[in-house]
């Protein structure tokens, strides 16, 4: 819904055309400068020591022992409404920054760059083959991912989702703990 908001609403948001930019960090030519990669790996590096710090802390065991069970931890005295609402805050915080550094490195901004339904097939399937529950295995799953996904859709993007699809149901039935649950189980061999 919107989306199909965003692109009716051509006189505001831009329709599909979308809307321009200022570049976040000068560009002298078209071709983008490595420093928007370090940028972005700083952007990175914030967000993830920010969340294992959340994880490690009296927060994240509040959040695991929810995620295990609500009632029990309602039970427990915890305001289960306001952990929910605040970690919907803190991830929209760092969805947001993403998205408006990402803007900001193409130049526009527009609905058909965050294609909902393939943006959301590849991050289930990043945490999914990645490791669930695990810090570092949707990380790992990114990694895996995206250079395969480039390389789906240098032969047909159209099959893209699909493999993705398929790759969720395979690893839901062999790999239960993802990538980062083969870990442990190669140690001990």
């Amino acid at each position: 819904m919107v989306e199909l908001l965003l692109v009716s609403e051509y006189e505001t948001t831009g329709g599909l055309k979308g809307l321009e930019t200022k570049f976040l960090l000068s560009t002298p030519s078209q071709a983008t400068p490595v420093y928007y990669y370090y940028a972005a790996l700083a952007l990175l590096a914030v967000c993830a020591l920010t969340t294992l710090k959340l994880i490690d802390s009296n927060y994240g065991l509040y959040l695991i022992a929810m995620g295990d069970n609500e009632e029990a931890v309602g039970a427990c005295g915890i305001n289960v409404v306001w952990l929910k609402v605040s970690v919907f805050g803190i991830s929209s915080f760092w969805l947001g920054l993403a998205g408006s550094f990402y803007a900001h490195l193409l130049g526009y901004i527009s609905p058909s760059i965050a294609n909902f339904t393939t943006v959301m097939t590849f991050v289930i399937a990043a945490t999914i083959i990645g490791g669930l529950g695990t810090f570092f295995g949707p990380l790992l799953g990114a990694f895996i991912l995206y250079p395969t996904a480039e390389v789906i859709r240098t032969y047909g993007a159209g099959i893209q989702q699909l493999i993705f699809v398929v790759l969720i149901l395979v690893a839901l039935k062999f790999l239960r703990n993802g990538i980062m649950g083969l870990i442990p189980s190669l140690r001990r061999r």
